[in-house]
């Protein structure tokens, strides 16, 4: 009797589950649950392509259960210790000329969470406004902005929100993002205020 596809991934995902560190249950299900999906990507792929084994393959292209746990365990840790993502590290990067270096180092960087993709759009964000691409830009800030919000980080959404809202002439999409830092009664890092109580988030 032929095991089950579904018990084939499984198997799998339970040894990259019990890899997983630095996460709570939710971001972990997340992560479990966007492996899945590429598996079962991957293996109509290589069923299109004529295989007998289309999910085996799938896992085999894929990788090692253990090395795939540690590669989101330390994207986790990194956003732990950072508190998700801090847009003034690349914000002084760019600003102090290094926006080329910026943009290719992630442009090489290809993460695997929901984190680390709104994280990468956001540098590529910066960096393609620092070089006058507004356009690029905008299009990296909208995938920061819906990437933020499926993590769940609400500063960096608003950061997001004005980059993308400057780059495109959008009052709107500005307000927005200014009323998030005003809830929060905070300031973005790269604007000044004369409210010493004001925090910057």
């Amino acid at each position: 009797m032929n095991t089950p596809v579904n018990d084939r991934f499984a198997d799998y995902l339970r040894q990259i589950s019990g890899g997983l560190k630095h996460m709570n249950a939710e971001q972990r299900n997340d992560v479990l649950a966007e492996i899945r999906s590429h598996l079962a990507d991957r293996a109509e792929q290589f069923r299109s392509q004529g295989s007998f084994e289309a999910e085996q393959d799938a896992i085999r292209a894929l990788g090692d259960a253990n090395t795939i746990a540690l590669q989101f365990s330390s994207e986790a840790l990194e956003q732990k210790a950072s508190r998700s993502f801090r847009p003034w590290i690349l914000m002084a990067a760019v600003a102090v000329g290094g926006a080329v270096r910026v943009e290719r180092f992630l442009s090489g960087w290809t993460p695997w969470s929901a984190c680390g993709r709104a994280a990468r759009a956001h540098g590529l964000a910066l960096a393609a406004e620092a070089a006058g691409r507004l356009d690029e830009a905008a299009q990296h800030f909208a995938e920061a902005v819906y990437g933020w919000q499926t993590w769940g980080s609400v500063p960096l959404r608003a950061y997001a929100l004005l980059g993308l809202g400057t780059c495109t002439s959008d009052s709107v999409v500005l307000a927005e993002g200014e009323a998030i830092f005003a809830e929060l009664d905070a300031v973005p890092v790269n604007a000044a205020t004369s409210q010493a109580r004001q925090q910057q988030v």
